[in-house]
């Protein structure tokens, strides 16, 4: 009976979280827009490009980053405790490397801290498909395509869902102005990624009920569904509002194409958003 006593203790002492369930989930869409240091569209787009890049390049080019998670199958009745988004890095500006539009410029440009914000989309928009065939490597990809020549309903800079047209359709509703995209401006998330960097490390957004709370309140509201009151599921913006004027000051992570169109990396490296409930 004793011993019976012992290992009732024991069960007990354990924490909640030890009961917790994970479920992971890799993004369905991922693209990269690009734009000016006046915050004007390049006319280029990454929607199956390897790289998701935040950040400015040695041309002072701009780079921002889209993401989505389908989380259809999690049940409304779902309460999520903490949620991690993954990412591979797999490029470091101003490390002097090439692609990207501006590699390495020396030490004025060797940034220790680099901050990054999640912020909320609210208008649907499409991936595309510039950059297909999806290049096994960042290098020489960090200016995207042409995305009129392609005609592929590609997100950009001034689009959610590029249609050829007299106009194109398919613009943001703040194409143009700031904040350029459909977003949420208060960030959901913000996370600070510092020195040593090392291609393959795993960068990490993370949110619970003491830090970053918008970002798992975000993921409720998505859980819950428009019909439940919740709010639509568009996925987040990956945006590094403080170095878009600082030269070379970009990180580069692996989309979900890399893996699953190019098949080039042995197992899936692209981000992934981890739930806890």
């Amino acid at each position: 009976m004793k011993r019976l006593t012992i290992v009732c203790f024991a069960l007990c002492a354990l924490p909640s979280s030890a009961f917790a369930t994970q479920y992971d989930a890799n993004a369905d869409r991922d693209a990269m827009i690009f734009g000016t240091s006046a915050f004007a569209d390049t006319g280029n787009a990454s929607g199956m490009g390897p790289g998701l890049f935040a950040g400015a390049d040695g041309n002072l080019s701009i780079k921002r980053s889209l993401v989505h998670f389908d989380l259809s199958s999690l049940s409304p009745s779902v309460t999520a405790t903490a949620v991690h988004l993954d990412l591979k890095l797999g490029q470091i500006a101003g490390s002097g490397g090439g692609g990207g539009g501006g590699g390495g410029c020396g030490m004025f440009c060797d940034y220790d801290n680099r901050q990054f914000y999640l912020l909320r989309v609210t208008h649907d928009w499409t991936e595309g498909t510039t950059g297909s065939p999806t290049s096994p490597n960042m290098s020489g990809t960090g200016q995207g395509w042409s995305y009129s020549t392609c005609n592929c309903s590609d997100v950009s800079w001034d689009y959610y869902s590029y249609t050829a047209g007299t106009p194109p359709t398919g613009k943001w509703t703040t194409a143009g102005s700031s904040p350029y995209q459909d977003v949420d401006t208060t960030p959901d998330a913000t996370a600070t990624f510092s020195t040593p960097y090392s291609l393959g490390m795993t960068h990490t957004f993370d949110g619970d009920s003491m830090t970053n709370a918008n970002m798992l309140a975000t993921v409720n509201a998505w859980i819950d569904g428009v019909g439940n009151g919740g709010v639509a599921n568009y996925g987040w913006e990956i945006r590094s509002v403080f170095l878009e004027d600082d030269q070379a000051s970009f990180l580069g992570w692996w989309s979900k194409d890399v893996y699953m169109t190019s098949m080039a990396h042995s197992t899936f490296e692209g981000p992934v958003l981890r739930v806890i409930y």
